[in-house]
């Protein structure tokens, strides 16, 4: 059920998705010019993230009366998508940042 309906909120919110991955990339070759053990680097890329979910949220109001009707009819409501997106996008920006801290050690 939950990875159906990721898999539904997914493909009706491609760009909202593919905007938090680009952003999530972009965040991650700063993480890799600057390195891991700046701790500004960090705070940085939380206000980066938090202000790309600002983003989403707005994104999703501004198409909201053409997919309202859908989630609704399937029983999901407003926060339930966001709290899907914000987690999945949490989990692959880890993914990539894990990914990057051990390929960056590898390479040094």
């Amino acid at each position: 059920m939950l990875i159906n309906l990721l898999k539904k909120i997914i493909k009706v919110y491609k760009p909202i998705f593919a905007w938090n991955l680009l952003v999530s990339l972009l965040i991650a070759v700063l993480f890799y010019l600057k390195g891991f053990n700046q701790s500004d680097t960090y705070v940085l890329a939380f206000f980066i993230k938090l202000f790309t979910w600002a983003f989403s949220i707005g994104i999703y109001f501004m198409f909201y009366e053409s997919t309202a009707y859908f989630f609704q009819n399937m029983g999901v409501s407003i926060r339930k998508i966001m709290t899907y997106l914000i987690s999945c996008d949490v989990l692959i920006f880890i993914s990539i940042l894990t990914i990057l801290f051990y390929v960056d050690n590898f390479h040094r």
